[in-house]
């Protein structure tokens, strides 16, 4: 399917033409590996079985907070353990650092996806967002916890597509893009390292949130792991092999 190409009016009576991405269904796609992504694949399977099995309580606990951090640092989020821990134990209303916060949500929310089973369904999507961006400050109450309505893209600036290094599919293909993902999740024809690579270059292909879509997105990795190679606590970049996330 080609792609059509779209009218873009920006705030500056800017109007050009953009192409959205289009995006094949994955659900019962033959998935095929270069040489060179094969071995990776191998070599980090190879990895992840080596990661002893830790107890859920104790080392694991702290490997959540790991993964939160470093998932957010990959957002431009960087506080330091004892403002995470300080926010932690502060409640909800008292909590004064943002950054902090974000953390917080972070955790909570990969708490939250190492327990939903495969596949992980829209619903559990969007409660995964909705608890990584509550009381964000530059997003709408109705952009959280829901799918985008509008066109995104990657890259450029923040007029218009003109620039783009990517621009995702348009906003009404996101339901159906997200149906076919969520079926794409329940195959057990892959190893779990190829399943959860491919779901996460998927996911962030659809890019079907306002904000958030790598944090979601790599809770979605966590999840597929968990439930496939059954470790009690995350997979962290750089413990047990090479880094997970190379963005």
């Amino acid at each position: 399917m080609e792609a059509q190409a779209l009218q873009w009016t920006d705030q500056f009576g800017r109007t050009y033409p953009y192409l959205p991405y289009v995006a094949e269904p994955i659900a019962d796609a033959e998935i095929a590996f270069s040489s060179d992504a094969a071995l990776a694949v191998a070599e980090a399977s190879s990895s992840l079985g080596s990661v002893p099995v830790l107890p859920v309580a104790g080392i694991a606990s702290v490997l959540f907070r790991s993964e939160s951090s470093v998932s957010s640092l990959i957002e431009g989020l960087g506080p330091g353990p004892r403002r995470i821990l300080e926010a932690e134990i502060a409640g909800e209303g008292e909590i004064d650092d943002e950054g902090a916060r974000r953390v917080v949500s972070n955790l909570e929310a990969l708490r939250d996806a190492m327990k939903t089973e495969i596949p992980a369904g829209p619903d559990d999507l969007l409660r995964w967002h909705r608890k990584l961006m509550a009381g964000h400050p530059r997003l709408s109450a109705e952009s959280i916890g829901a799918f985008r309505t509008s066109q995104n893209w990657i890259g450029g600036d923040s007029a218009g597509p003109r620039n783009a290094e990517f621009i995702p599919p348009r906003p009404e293909k996101v339901p159906t893009l997200i149906d076919d993902l969520v079926a794409f999740c329940a195959r057990t024809d892959l190893s779990p390292v190829a399943h959860a690579a491919v779901a996460h270059a998927r996911f962030e292909v659809i890019h079907p949130f306002v904000d958030g879509n790598g944090r979601v997105g790599r809770l979605l990795i966590q999840q597929l792991l968990r439930r496939r190679l059954t470790p009690p606590s995350p997979r962290v970049p750089g413990v047990g092999g090479r880094s997970a996330y190379r963005e």
